[in-house]
């Protein structure tokens, strides 16, 4: 049977497991820097299982109605390994990559969007410079708002004049 267990850090911890059926000899397996005390147990030495080293302490064959008792002390020494930052790093510089694809694609289709627009605006202010009509237009709408009185005589005689002179120009 193999049994795991957590247990407070004290100095000293006792345990007692009664033993309710006999069972041959006993090993208990505790981290490096734990120490374990007893009448029965038998230190065995430190040993290494699969890269990790145990203080490793046996008991003979214990009979129904005996109790297993020892003292634990010490502290386990930190045993804990680096992680293996390069055991994923083709996965990481893939995702990397990527992701950074993905960033060069979005802002060159936002820049290309971005010129498209300013070329449709510069077309549009072309068309309207060559366009005798709209410019005609653009003097009655501008006479209209000056008769209804949103605009200052100032502001529609500077307005005027410049539909007036790009109109000559275009003609």
């Amino acid at each position: 049977m193999i049994a795991f267990a957590s247990v407070p850090k004290e100095k000293t911890i006792e345990i007692s497991q009664p033993i309710v059926m006999p069972v041959g000899p006993l090993t208990l397996f505790l981290p490096q820097g734990v120490n374990a005390s007893g009448e029965k147990l038998v230190d065995e030495g430190l040993q290494d299982v699969q890269n990790t080293s145990f203080n490793i302490y046996s008991t003979d064959e214990m009979q129904a109605g005996e109790a297993l008792n020892f003292k634990l002390s010490g502290f386990p020494k930190d045993t804990g390994r680096a992680a293996d930052l390069t055991q994923n790093q083709a996965l990481i510089l893939g995702a990397a990559g990527l992701g950074a694809v993905l960033i060069l694609a979005g802002l060159w289709m936002y820049l290309r969007e971005r010129n498209r627009v300013n070329e449709a605006a510069d077309d549009d202010d072309d068309d309207e410079a060559d366009d005798p009509a709209d410019l005609i237009d653009a003097i009655a709408a501008l006479d209209d708002l000056h008769r209804a009185g949103k605009l200052t005589t100032e502001v529609y005689q500077q307005r005027r004049a410049d539909l007036k002179a790009r109109l000559r120009e275009g003609l």
